[in-house]
């Protein structure tokens, strides 16, 4: 009986967790570039006065059921997007959507076309005035080890720190002759021109650029 509990359990979890992945890849996508730029509570009179930006104007339009209809071009006087309608693999997504809960898992009233709530967004220290201060980067980090009883480490050797930063900067280990070039070198500025060189090396790119496309949904 316990066992029969924790797999329903487990099996409502990764429904759950199914529904949300379909909103957020196959859903959200398609409203944000097809239908923000008309119903959005941003603009001063959204069209139809309908906000697909919100989830209550997203929910209303669904349980009217005028959403499906739309999308399938089954009235002449609502099809939607009116620039032509869209592939029967997507309507099927949104039935698919609709079938299941429409689950929406958007909280904030108003949201920009990636889901950001720009209100909160503004809120973000990297949007914040710059300010000068008279400390260097070096003396935040001892404050802050200082009063977490921490103390620096001791400065690694070049073997180690080329390897650090190499993986840091390119996700590649260096390989032995880079490693023995560099623990030679006695230039004082070895490291420093050893981090000039990562950052121009297209792996650079490669490994971060990565990351952005993960954010903007390139997959």
């Amino acid at each position: 009986m316990i066992l029969r509990l924790l797999a329903g359990g487990l099996l409502l979890h990764a429904q759950e967790d199914f529904r949300l992945e379909h909103f957020e890849k196959k859903i959200r996508p398609v409203l944000a570039s097809k239908c923000f730029q008309c119903h959005s509570a941003k603009m001063k009179s959204p069209m139809a006065g309908l906000a697909l930006d919100t989830k209550d104007g997203t929910k209303r339009v669904v349980a009217s059921g005028k959403l499906l209809e739309a999308l399938r071009f089954q009235s002449p006087n609502l099809q939607m997007p009116p620039a032509g309608k869209l592939p029967q693999a997507v309507i099927q997504d949104f039935e698919e959507w609709v079938k299941s809960g429409a689950v929406d898992p958007r909280e904030s009233a108003v949201i920009s076309s990636s889901g950001i709530d720009i209100s909160k967004a503004g809120k973000w220290w990297a949007f914040q005035p710059l300010r000068k201060s008279n400390s260097s980067i070096d003396e935040f980090l001892r404050d802050a080890l200082r009063a977490n009883g921490l103390s620096a480490s001791a400065e690694a050797d070049r073997r180690t720190l080329i390897r650090r930063v190499s993986l840091n900067l390119t996700g590649f280990a260096p390989d032995y002759e880079e490693i023995e070039a560099f623990a030679a070198d006695p230039d004082p500025m070895a490291y420093e021109k050893l981090v000039d060189r990562l950052l121009r090396d297209p792996g650079y790119g490669e490994r971060w650029g990565r990351y952005w496309l993960d954010v903007v949904r390139w997959g």
